[in-house]
């Protein structure tokens, strides 16, 4: 990494912490809400789609598989006949929709393997959103004060010296 995008790096990191100060911790999280949303939404959509493509290919699958019968019955049928040429015709088509039938198996494999993943994606950014809606709830019931320091908390002179007094006791005492 050369030395100036190093250097980029670094100001753009102090930026980005600069700017989180200044902003309001209920914006952020509003903002970080609205991001989590669109995060999810867009998982729902690529969900859909991906079941829908499979959905097509399944059709097209349990199409061809239709097709093996037929194509079996005219093979016998050719065979019977002496029809040689037009055998070797159907049987290269046999051939042809059983490649088919794989390949679609293996692209309906790999669609399933990305439809998991995809649901495991869209069940953590929906429990990620939910926690982050409660961090909101609870910075709304709390009012301005979430991200002030707490009030410091006062010792008496009575405080001070009863601690005190426990103190000498328990040295005192071997």
């Amino acid at each position: 990494m050369t030395l100036i995008a190093r250097l980029s790096r670094l100001m753009q990191a102090d930026l980005h912490a600069l700017l989180d100060r200044i902003e309001e911790p209920e914006a952020l999280l509003k903002q970080a809400v609205r991001d989590m949303e669109e995060a999810v939404e867009l998982d729902r959509r690529k969900l859909q789609a991906l079941e829908l493509e499979q959905s097509l290919l399944e059709d097209r699958q349990a199409t061809q598989h239709a097709q093996l019968p037929r194509l079996s019955e005219e093979l016998e049928l050719c065979f019977s006949a002496g029809k040689q040429d037009l055998a070797k015709q159907l049987i290269r088509k046999r051939l042809e929709t059983e490649q088919a039938i794989a390949a679609l198996g293996k692209k309906l494999a790999g669609l399933e393997s990305e439809r998991s993943r995809l649901q495991a994606s869209l069940t953590e950014h929906s429990g990620r959103l939910e926690a982050v809606r409660q961090r909101v709830e609870l910075v709304e019931c709390r009012g301005s004060n979430w991200g002030s320091d707490p009030e410091p908390a006062t010792v008496s002179e009575r405080d001070v010296e009863v601690a005190w007094l426990r103190e000498l006791q328990s040295r005192d005492r071997p």
